[in-house]
């Protein structure tokens, strides 16, 4: 539900996030069927694509929080096989580094109320 929700949110910014529909069928057993594409995504510039996974990633980053954010981006680098990342990369989405931002910034914040 979290994920659908981020996407509806995105959707004015990245029109094309329209053609993602997920089922959010959370009593069947089947995961193959959780999410749709239609076919017309791939008419869409793989920049474009890159810059909406990196929101979804970062919003999904936030929303979960500083710990389980760090552990969501690492999952997502564990779970992907190098050509998945590769391709990501040339979209324009590092997940090593957005883990590496993601990690700065909780330690900012972490400073900052030290210094309080």
């Amino acid at each position: 539900m979290t994920m659908e929700d981020l996407i509806k949110r995105l959707e004015p910014r990245y029109e094309f996030l329209k053609l993602v529909q997920i089922n959010d069928d959370v009593y069947n057993e089947e995961t193959a069927n959780l999410v749709s594409v239609m076919s017309d995504i791939n008419t869409v510039p793989p920049t474009e694509m890159g810059k909406a996974l990196h929101a979804i990633i970062e919003s999904m980053n936030r929303s979960l929080g500083d710990r389980a954010g760090h552990f969501f981006i690492k999952e997502i680098r564990n779970t992907l096989n190098d050509e998945y990342l590769s391709i990501m990369k040339t979209m324009g989405v590092d997940l090593g580094m957005m883990q590496l931002e993601s990690e700065i910034i909780r330690l900012e914040r972490e400073i900052a109320e030290r210094k309080k």
